[in-house]
């Protein structure tokens, strides 16, 4: 006759795999956060090489936009965070969109702080009114947005000193050394070269 398990052998068994559990959810949840922050990476570095061949193919100056949308879920609300971007061909006075607005997964963001995010120097870069004949969807037109531009030669129209920086960070990381999270990545781009170069801690 097969000997069952008792009621506290299986007690046990079932205790050890909620401690298991407890300590490998943490873990699977950076290693999300980590996927999320690369893919963005990968995303911004790929739509910026894109405006830079474009503005070379086309023989016309390219606009990269960032914007600055609200909340998920609440298109009506206050932006809050600059976490998409889209580029845009200049013809003369007008602009045509290139492609259709890259928005960040949740929960990466740029960096608002201008130490490590020289985008956000208002004097260089400053913060604009979504004009009205290029909403974002769903947000609209409820957005604001801050850009520079590429010319036909692929240079980039960004200061070289201070360096042209945007720091990608997970919003909801805590904040450590350097007003940083200890993930997270920063995108460098070049004037003369306009060339994004990407720097992890």
């Amino acid at each position: 006759m097969k000997r069952a398990f008792s009621l506290p052998e299986l007690l046990v068994v079932i205790g050890i795999i909620i401690v298991l559990a407890a300590l490998t959810i943490p873990a699977m949840n950076s290693m999300g956060k980590s996927s999320s922050l690369n893919s963005v990476v990968q995303a911004v570095t790929g739509t910026l090489d894109l405006a830079r061949q474009t503005a070379m193919t086309q023989n016309r100056p390219v606009e990269v936009r960032f914007y600055k949308l609200p909340e998920d879920g609440q298109p009506s609300g206050t932006p809050t965070d600059y976490r998409a971007m889209q580029i845009f061909l200049v013809d003369y006075e007008t602009t045509n969109a290139i492609s259709k607005p890259v928005k960040f997964s949740t929960p990466v963001i740029i960096s608002t702080d201008e130490t490590v995010s020289t985008l956000m120097n208002e004097t260089a870069f400053p913060e604009q009114a979504a004009p009205a004949d290029a909403p974002v969807p769903p947000a609209g037109p409820n957005y604001r947005y801050r850009s520079f531009r590429y010319r036909p030669d692929g240079s980039a129209e960004v200061p070289s000193n201070p360096a042209f920086t945007l720091t990608l960070v997970n919003k909801t990381d805590p904040i450590k050394a350097n007003n940083l999270p200890a993930n997270f990545a920063t995108i460098q781009i070049e004037p003369m070269t306009g060339r994004p170069k990407v720097h992890r801690p």
